[in-house]
């Protein structure tokens, strides 16, 4: 059940138009793992703005 609530919530955080960039909070409970950082119009931005995440996170 853990694991449809898990694809339940992507389906939710993708948007119909643009990428977003979602978190996972893996200490929360599994109907609210995922959150929203940012949407973003074209996929290299959200790359980009995965890279600058993912370093702040491990300073």
């Amino acid at each position: 059940m853990e694991e449809n609530s898990l694809e339940q919530e992507k389906k939710h955080f993708t948007p119909e138009k643009g990428f977003n960039l979602v978190g996972i909070d893996y200490f929360d409970n599994p109907d609210g793992q995922l959150y929203l950082i940012e949407n973003f119009e074209m996929y290299q931005d959200a790359l980009n703005a995965k890279k600058i995440e993912k370093n702040q996170k491990s300073i």
